[in-house]
């Protein structure tokens, strides 16, 4: 989102890659609404753009303008550029008395920002309202938008920050006020449970429509849904399908299986947006024989998890740092990110080698992340511990330096950690003993969060799990 209120985008591509240098984004989302005009005429949109969110897991994505108006619309999958279905979320301020002395009072509306959703409570979404930072509930249906503003009774209080939890089958909303006190919220399951009914469980994310986005002449305002009811089973409780007008699919050649970021060298691809589903990991440690003879554990923690401070190896040849789990009763290790470059671009290492892979090393591309991510069978061989070898940098004294290291996971219930860890590791083992690139698509299906249905693929022959593959990560 710019300043101007135009909203840019940019496909990852092999064109777009960091490794080729910068590169500037041109292009432009074609928003039409009929609200949505310049100001003035003078190029920007609604006074200027502000905010900007995907939602993942409803695929919608939302945005606002200074003006009081916001939107959320669904992104052509098939064509990028294009917005389907914008719908508007005005959110009214309370009428104040007009200044010129007259009795007519005005009203005008809030503009949204800090959009952010609840992990396993997929439709309720919560934001913030520019001007006086109060929270706003949003529930969001296929034909509905329902929303609450949260407010302190008394004007001397403010609210200073919020954060939703969903646990125990309950979603909690805790605000921090100015004062320090706290003030809890509890969310009304028979109005936010649209997505929880038994229809929704077992799928991983609630596209809004299911449909051919590019039909043409479709009428996307009046579309109809349709209920079929089961003996058992109430208007609530149901899925609603909405009335397709064609439904076609297509089957493809086993080699296409290519088309799911694997590449022709058998080697494995993680999607760009891996880390967002994974947290922030605080109980761990570093180690690592080399690092010890220089640092002990706490200046090693505190050194790579502070801006500005860095470790430094004189090794020949180059080390290992061990990233230690503290919580591993609870937590597992998804992957690993390092800085290098910010002290000097001349001792960053040649490349970083775990699990037998390669992340290689490209200083001219300047300071920057590099990300090690981990597979589902890696996750769980390094349930305690993960090994990572820092190759030599190019100084001429063989001085590395590293600058930051951030460490991600999940908890192993979002993992869904195997009761046998040993019985699914030798699975993994003997599948990658017979045709290797089943062990790629379990990586991926790891990778797209699909691993509730692992089971269920594993039982399909080789040639159906390309095609169920290819189709769920579209």
């Amino acid at each position: 989102m710019a300043s101007n209120g135009y909203i840019y985008y940019e496909q990852l591509s092999e064109s777009s890659s960091a490794r080729n240098g910068s590169f500037y984004v041109t292009n432009t989302l074609d928003v039409k609404h009929e609200t949505i005009t310049e100001t003035n005429n003078n190029g920007i949109l609604l006074g200027g753009g502000v905010s900007v969110y995907f939602s993942s897991t409803l695929k919608l994505l939302f945005w606002s303008y200074v003006h009081g108006k916001n939107f959320y619309g669904i992104i052509d999958e098939l064509n990028i550029e294009k917005l389907l279905m914008i719908r508007s979320i005005d959110v009214k301020m309370t009428p104040t008395a007009s200044t010129n002395g007259t009795n007519k009072s005005t009203s005008t509306y809030h503009t949204l920002c800090a959009w952010s959703e609840i992990v396993h409570h997929p439709g309720l979404i919560y934001t913030m309202t520019q001007m006086t930072n109060n929270p706003v509930i949003l529930m969001i249906t296929p034909s509905t938008v329902s929303l609450s503003e949260i407010k302190i009774q008394l004007k001397t209080t403010k609210i200073q920050d919020i954060v939703a939890l969903r646990y125990d089958q309950r979603t909690t909303f805790i605000l921090l006020a100015d004062d320090g006190s706290l003030k809890f919220l509890l969310a009304e399951f028979d109005k936010t449970n649209y997505w929880l009914n038994k229809s929704y469980q077992k799928k991983k994310y609630f596209p809004m429509i299911d449909l051919d986005l590019n039909e043409e002449n479709f009428d996307y305002d009046n579309f109809n849904y349709q209920y079929t009811l089961s003996d058992n089973e109430t208007d609530d409780q149901q899925e609603p399908i909405i009335k397709r007008r064609k439904s076609t699919m297509t089957t493809t050649s086993t080699p296409t299986v290519n088309q799911i970021n694997e590449p022709s060298n058998g080697s494995i691809k993680f999607p760009v947006d891996f880390f967002e589903s994974c947290h922030v990991l605080t109980e761990y440690e570093f180690g690592g024989r080399d690092l010890l003879d220089v640092y002990n554990v706490a200046q090693l923690k505190l050194r790579l998890s502070t801006p500005g401070m860095f470790i430094a190896n004189v090794r020949t040849g180059g080390f290992t740092l061990e990233v230690i789990n503290k919580d591993s009763d609870n937590m597992v290790v998804t992957g690993v990110r390092i800085h290098i470059g910010s002290y000097s671009m001349d001792k960053c290492p040649q490349y970083f080698e775990f699990f037998g892979r390669t992340v290689q090393v490209n200083n001219l591309q300047g300071p920057r992340w590099y990300d090690l991510c981990l597979t589902r069978e890696e996750s769980i061989q390094a349930e305690k511990k993960i090994n990572i070898f820092i190759a030599q940098s190019n100084d001429t004294n063989h001085i590395t330096v590293i600058d930051d290291v951030k460490v991600y996971g999940k908890t192993k219930e979002e993992f869904q950690w195997p009761e046998d860890v040993d019985g699914s590791l030798a699975a993994a083992a003997a599948a990658n003993t017979g045709v290797t690139i089943t062990t790629a698509v379990n990586g991926y299906l790891h990778s797209f969060r699909q691993t509730n249905d692992e089971k269920e693929l594993s039982t399909l022959p080789l040639p159906d799990r390309f095609v169920i593959s290819i189709q769920r990560i579209n």
